[in-house]
């Protein structure tokens, strides 16, 4: 005697919160949602200094921002950390969810001071990130340059010139220094380089 069964899948997409019940024959559908759902995913790629860059990802769609706190030194050594604080809360509550953080995690820095301001920056970020139960992540600087160029070394400008061939579709003549950093930070982010 030949038995058949039929077993079933509940699956939940996050971003669309909708239940599913396919049964195990409709394996390509089941598929194709979780490729929907992983379609959907925001990724935010920020590039910390006292001129930041922010990028991100959802879908197709890629937009950047720039913040820019050199002028925060005159109101006092802490409005650095709080300004950043505030814009990535901001940033932050209007992309939710946000499935991942990525950033440039600076090694080796040229002055004491710089150093400073990064490690405030980067605590902010991680900070913030914790409190909204975001996971995030560093990238080393040569990491980034070489997987984006295909050299540990290169220049500023060679890298605008290899996002514009990834992304022709940005402007990125228009984009800041910055911003330009955080897109090479979010492609490393979307080809999942470790």
């Amino acid at each position: 005697m030949l038995f058949a069964y039929r077993f079933t899948d509940f699956v939940c997409v996050d971003k669309l919160h909708i239940l599913f019940h396919v049964t195990l024959s409709d394996r390509a559908f089941l598929l194709y949602i979780r490729q929907m759902a992983d379609d959907l995913k925001t990724i935010v790629a920020v590039d910390l200094g006292t001129k930041s860059g922010i990028a991100w990802s959802t879908g197709d769609d890629i937009e950047t921002t720039a913040f820019d706190f050199s002028k925060v030194r005159q109101m006092g050594a802490g409005m650095r950390p709080l300004m950043l604080r505030q814009e990535l809360l901001t940033l932050f509550e209007r992309l939710s969810p946000i499935d991942q953080v990525v950033f440039e995690n600076v090694e080796r820095h040229s002055a004491t001071y710089a150093a400073q301001i990064f490690g405030e920056l980067r605590g902010c970020l991680m900070s913030v990130c914790e409190e909204m139960d975001i996971p995030y992540r560093g990238l080393s600087v040569t990491r980034i340059k070489k997987h984006v160029t295909g050299s540990g070394i290169c220049k500023k400008d060679v890298t605008r010139e290899a996002i514009a061939k990834l992304w022709p579709h940005i402007p990125v003549s228009d984009l800041t220094e910055d911003e330009v950093d955080a897109l090479s930070i979010l492609k490393c982010a979307l080809d999942k380089v470790i």
